[in-house]
């Protein structure tokens, strides 16, 4: 995963192009959320384990007194969890969240801003600009001359 972060600011490094810039700064900073967010699950998990398993087992050999005071402990940890305030889920922080989304589910901003580059251009590359080729010029126009007096030539 960090050889893929420093491939795409290389490459970030590398281009001038407004829009892939952005398109490549979105890819590294939903990668850089995602380690981050998986690390920090990773090590909740993990206290979460050891503050478990020390309950079970080392509960037994606790006096009365330390039972409460770790009971105590706990019960004013939870209740500072439950205080804790909801996050409201602003524009920016929805834009962090999705972009840590996508770069989980793999989505590449770059790799869609490519896609969509190459299509636009092969879309206006597939337009002829031969006059008697242009889609905008009616059948009939292109099939028969059209005599007009007031232009002989034409």
């Amino acid at each position: 995963m960090l050889q893929r972060i420093t491939s795409l600011q290389t490459k970030l490094d590398g281009t001038d192009d407004e829009d892939e810039q952005r398109a490549l700064e979105e890819d590294v900073t939903g990668l850089i959320l995602w380690i981050s967010w998986c690390g920090i699950l990773l090590e909740v998990k993990q206290r979460l384990a050891l503050v478990l398993n020390y309950v079970r087992n080392g509960g037994n050999s606790m006096t009365p007194e330390v039972r409460d005071h770790f009971r105590q402990g706990l019960d004013e940890i939870g209740e500072i969890i439950k205080k804790t305030p909801c996050v409201h889920v602003d524009d920016d922080l929805a834009h962090l969240q999705r972009t840590m989304l996508d770069a989980r589910a793999g989505i590449s901003k770059r790799q869609l801003w490519l896609a969509a580059r190459d299509e636009e251009q092969n879309k206006w590359s597939s337009i002829h600009t031969s006059r008697d080729d242009h889609p905008a010029t009616p059948t009939h126009l292109i099939k028969h001359h059209i005599h007009c007096p007031a232009n002989p030539g034409y």
